[in-house]
């Protein structure tokens, strides 16, 4: 999966590599990874949805690497995966 979120991809599959089931990384850390994240990351919990239906590039990005969301915190401004 090439595009603006491969990074995203790759360091997701890094960590599940090493064994990991799940992470928390911060809005920051993602958007340094994959230049920049669009506003409504920020504001719409429904952007870091699943989406099954493989529409959302983003969601894309972490399920292509085997991960889901688990938890979206807004307001502190951090995404929870675990092994899908």
């Amino acid at each position: 999966m090439a595009g603006k979120y491969e990074p995203l991809t790759s360091h997701l599959a890094a960590l599940a590599e090493a064994g990991r089931e799940d992470v928390e990384l911060d809005f920051v850390e993602i958007a340094d990874m994959v230049g920049g994240l669009p506003p409504t990351a920020y504001r719409w919990q429904a952007w870091w949805d699943n989406d099954a239906s493989g529409t959302h590039t983003q969601a894309r990005a972490w399920r292509g690497a085997g991960w889901a969301v688990a938890k979206v915190d807004l307001a502190g401004q951090s995404v929870s995966f675990t092994r899908a």
